[in-house]
């Protein structure tokens, strides 16, 4: 039966059993250009048909493109085995460019380290250099054309890293909702008394006093309320959570300076 398909004309294949399509396309998955063709046309029709060709996994796509005219199949034989990530760049090349490169599958690519252009397999190249020697539109790049796309990344990150360093942020107290509002970002006050604390470094234990003294604080309502919010944030006393914010202040009044 597998005889009588090879046989088959272009125009009988449409004629031929699902079955004996499927059995015809396993057996010409070892590649050639010719059976790279011939696969093509039997997935044209069993896609026609509406058969689930998901099984034989990423060569399909490329099969449709070989039926479809838009990839050169001895190209597409050289790739397939060794580098088929280069396919999906070479299929956007004008079919007399891919005959080219299928006769003679070398490419001359910008070497940024030595600043010179070297010669390189198809097979050969790494997923950057793919990237660069084809410009995604069709074209392939000379040397000189991939030693500019090679340069414009670079002074744009080093353009976008300098308007970063540039940009001010307006900070205020959004009393309402006891919190710091830095641009767009809202930082709670009783988290930043927190982190400023921990950068002063260890609150020193009552036990490591010398001297001790107590002091009476008079606080208006609304500083009662935001010292209780606090201690109940914290579940720290009310004599700890005023340490604290003092030692928060010591971070940056350098009153205690954190350790080398």
């Amino acid at each position: 039966m597998a005889n009588e398909l090879v046989e088959a004309t272009d125009q009988q294949i449409a004629a031929v059993s699902t079955d004996l399509l499927l059995n015809e396309f396993k057996q010409l998955y070892n590649l050639t250009a010719s059976r790279l063709m011939r696969m093509a046309m039997i997935v044209e029709e069993l896609d026609r048909r509406g058969v689930d060709l998901s099984e034989f996994g990423s060569i399909v796509p490329h099969l449709r493109k070989i039926a479809s005219q838009m990839l050169d199949p001895e190209l597409a034989c050289k790739l397939l085995p060794l580098k088929p990530k280069a396919l999906r760049y070479v299929a956007d090349l004008p079919r007399e460019t891919q005959k080219l490169l299928a006769q003679n599958p070398v490419v001359d690519v910008w070497n940024q380290a030595t600043q010179l252009a070297e010669s390189i397999p198809l097979t050969e190249l790494n997923d950057r250099q793919l990237k660069v020697v084809f410009g995604g539109n069709g074209t392939l790049r000379t040397p000189g054309q991939q030693r500019a796309a090679l340069i414009r990344p670079n002074n744009r990150k080093n353009k976008e890293r300098e308007e970063k360093a540039q940009r001010h942020f307006r900070v205020y107290a959004n009393l309402e909702d006891r919190c710091i509002q830095v641009g767009c970002h809202r930082l709670d006050i009783g988290e930043i008394i927190y982190a400023l604390a921990e950068l002063a470094g260890p609150l020193p234990v009552m036990e490591e006093f010398t001297e001790q003294a107590t002091a009476t604080v008079r606080l208006f309502p609304e500083e009662k309320a935001a010292l209780k919010k606090l201690m109940d944030t914290s579940g720290l006393p009310e004599w700890h959570v005023i340490r604290m914010i003092l030692h928060a202040h010591s971070a940056f009044a350098g009153a205690k300076k954190k350790p080398e």
